[in-house]
């Protein structure tokens, strides 16, 4: 809970959101890297390739890349996703976009992730 790292750490509940690119409302990972000061510019390491499951937004936490940086460099619009497999660049701007799909169809995916083959919901509780 945002709330409760920026009371942890007594810092804004506004710079917690900011660098850790989430709206006010939103929450955590778990496991998840949480930023107390602002994301670079560039990532440590030249290109990524995704992830299934992995959207834009983690992969900015993964290498501490700020997200619209991440969105620039790889010439994407704003919430589309990267389709697993494809290679996004975290230090310089590539000169084609990569193949992407929208958030609204990430999220289709991420739902029929998240349910198993006996049609229970499976959440970080029940580990």
């Amino acid at each position: 809970d945002p709330f409760k790292i920026a009371f942890e750490y007594n810092m804004d509940f506004e710079h917690i959101v900011s660098f850790n690119d989430i709206a006010e409302n939103d929450h955590f990972k778990e496991g998840e890297f949480i930023f107390l000061q602002g994301k670079k510019s560039r990532g440590s390491d030249a290109t990524y390739k995704v992830q299934p499951g992995e959207s834009m937004r983690d992969i900015s936490q993964k290498f501490g890349i700020k997200l619209g940086e991440l969105y620039r460099k790889n010439l994407m619009q704003q919430n589309d996703q990267p389709y697993p497999g494809e290679t996004v660049y975290l230090q310089e701007k590539r000169t084609g976009a990569p193949r992407t799909m929208a958030y609204s169809e990430f999220l289709k995916s991420q739902n029929s992730k998240n349910t198993s083959s006996l049609g229970k919901r499976i959440d970080s509780a029940s580990k």
